[in-house]
């Protein structure tokens, strides 16, 4: 004998019911909609209506939060406002699930940027090369500004700032010469400051010609340290380079690479001998008041 299963009826929900009862039995509903959208790749415009709905949602819920002491038994509210913060709880996860598929479109933007600009070097298109950049910068000083990137979403990042690197050293040399296809990926944690001081460390040994103490410094570098030094030493016209003869564009190279990977980014221009002479001597301040407390 085969045995049904007895369908359980599914609360009739009435529009003269108890707010905060209503929600609680339609919130679910809301949030599995909102989720399904998340299967799909999300644009940024998608996932800022996402955003939008999770805080209408959100509001809703708490709204529904001050009608709970209406319900007339206590068994109605511990229902009721346990529905409810199970659906609060869900909303924290959407918010940060949407906020990573908003991290990474914003970074397949800024890839696809990235590339452009890399075209442009190649072809050695003056114009548009100037173009890329200045966007380029402008999207990626907007992003960091509007977020906080997790650590494992940075090294895109430090990629694409490989890329204005190149682009600046190339208008700032003044004519445009064929750029070596370069493929350096940069390891360097960009919010360590020992790692990044240690191009200005090495560009302060060069400065006080302390050349022996640099040499050794040098050799410790990462190749993509080294890879980037070299390639700013290009820029300036320097091939085969010696920290005696060629030391002032060293130091230029050094805080090049220094600024160019720090998250200001602000450095547009290799330092004059004027300019870098100023930042040792505040850099030399600065060291003395520290050492005097």
């Amino acid at each position: 004998m085969v045995t049904q299963t007895k369908k359980v009826p599914s609360q009739k929900i009435s529009p003269k019911m108890n707010p905060s009862v209503r929600v609680s039995f339609y919130v679910h509903e809301w949030i599995a909609a909102i989720e399904a959208r998340l299967k799909e790749p999300a644009s940024t415009q998608t996932c800022q209506d996402l955003f939008q709905e999770l805080e209408i949602t959100s509001t809703i819920i708490e709204n529904a939060r001050e009608k709970i002491p209406t319900l007339t038994d206590q068994f109605s509210q511990t229902q009721v406002n346990s529905r409810l913060q199970e659906a609060e709880e869900k909303i924290v996860c959407l918010y940060g699930r949407i906020s990573d598929l908003s991290i990474d479109s914003e970074i397949s933007s800024l890839q696809e940027e990235a590339k452009q600009l890399e075209d442009s070097i190649q072809r050695a298109d003056v114009k548009e090369m100037s173009m890329h950049v200045d966007n380029l910068k402008e999207h990626i000083f907007t992003f960091c500004n509007q977020c906080s990137l997790p650590r494992e979403k940075r090294k895109a990042l430090r990629d694409i700032r490989v890329s204005i690197e190149k682009a600046d050293a190339a208008l700032n040399r003044g004519q445009i010469q064929e750029v070596e296809d370069y493929q350096c990926e940069i390891d360097i944690d960009i919010d360590s400051i020992d790692e990044v001081s240690g191009f200005f460390d090495l560009a302060y040994l060069i400065y006080k010609e302390k050349n022996k103490e640099a040499r050794t410094l040098y050799n410790q570098f990462t190749t993509p340290e080294k890879d980037l030094f070299l390639f700013h030493l290009k820029a300036l016209n320097v091939q085969n380079f010696s920290f005696t003869e060629h030391a002032f564009p060293c130091i230029q190279a050094l805080l090049a690479c220094a600024y160019g990977l720090s998250e200001q980014n602000q450095m547009q221009k290799y330092l004059s001998a004027e300019e870098i002479a100023l930042f040792f001597m505040e850099l030399e301040e600065s060291i003395q008041v520290k050492a005097s407390y």
